[in-house]
């Protein structure tokens, strides 16, 4: 939940999935539940997500890449890429755009 507010707090969250060919309906087994609590003081933000999580796509294909993120004030976000061993920031525009929250759109994946 992007922006968690006090209206978001002690309910229970739950995923469905519904498989497209069967119509089999699967529910997560655990629920989960949000607490909301006021910031004490500076937090420096954590990443959360896998350093070294991978997406598989075809020439062609749009991508969404995420970087989840915790910190008070709430983290700003800035996308790089590995290029001969040096970080290089990634440019924004038509095909590559920042998201909410941190995620990383690109449209229409090439070489």
């Amino acid at each position: 939940i992007y922006n968690a507010g006090p209206s978001d707090g002690y309910k229970s969250y739950a995923c469905r999935t519904v498989h497209k060919l069967t119509g089999d309906v699967h529910a997560s087994a655990y629920p989960g539940r949000i607490i909301i609590t006021e910031p004490k003081g500076n937090v420096q933000p954590r990443i959360t997500v896998e350093k070294h999580s991978r997406k598989i796509a075809k020439i062609g294909d749009d991508v969404t890449l995420p970087c989840v993120a915790q910190g008070y004030p709430v983290p700003t976000y800035r996308w790089f890429r590995e290029e001969r061993e040096q970080l290089s920031p990634v440019p924004l525009g038509d095909r590559v755009s920042l998201l909410a929250a941190g995620l990383l759109r690109i449209s229409k994946v090439r070489l």
